[in-house]
């Protein structure tokens, strides 16, 4: 049997957006650390979904920020599943782990550091190009910039090819370019989404 040139495969992507594990002084718990095994069970499940839907002769991609909690468990998951993940950083990956990683721990700074030694990344930097589609030509803070990036190349095969799994609870971000601010935006382009409520 001829193995498929993978350069030549429609290929179809899963863009992933999620809540961060909670800091210890955290006033309303949002996704509590003890919810850790029940999360990755259920990002798990999506991703083989979506393999199963997708099917094959289309190449399944995923994309995804590092940060402890969702983005985390998402490229472990991916691993899992066998599916290819890309690394997504708004800033250099010492300052990144500094704001996004290292308050919730030792554990959590391995395992990010052991998914970017092994997993391509790329570093959101303001000379990279929006599509028209998303460059409304305001200006963006780091974390947003890095959304719409993500978003971008997920939909660069066109909205159809692209399916969006948030870990969300529905509500607004305690900060800009949040989970929040990408499920929005996503929808705003009829991007298919599966909210994985928390």
């Amino acid at each position: 049997m001829q193995t498929p040139d993978l350069n030549t495969l429609a290929t179809h992507s899963i863009l992933f957006t999620g809540h961060m594990i909670d800091r210890a002084d955290r006033a309303v718990p949002r996704f509590p650390a003890v919810l850790e095994d029940e999360v990755k069970q259920k990002i798990l499940f999506h991703i083989q979904a979506e393999q199963a839907r997708i099917g094959e002769g289309i190449l399944l991609t995923a994309i995804a920020s590092g940060a402890c909690g969702g983005d985390v468990i998402f490229h472990e998951s991916c691993i899992s599943a066998g599916v290819p993940s890309v690394m997504y950083l708004p800033k250099d990956p010492g300052a990144f782990v500094h704001e996004s990683v290292d308050f919730a721990g030792t554990r959590w700074v391995k395992r990010f550091d052991h998914l970017y030694e092994h997993l391509p990344h790329i570093i959101c930097t303001p000379e990279m190009l929006l599509p028209p589609l998303l460059n409304d030509g305001s200006e963006h803070d780091v974390w947003s910039f890095c959304n719409l990036v993500m978003l971008a190349d997920a939909m660069k095969e066109g909205g159809e090819h692209m399916t969006l799994i948030a870990l969300w609870n529905g509500q607004g971000g305690d900060g800009p370019g949040g989970t929040a601010h990408l499920v929005s935006t996503a929808q705003r382009l009829g991007a298919a989404i599966i909210v994985i409520d928390i």
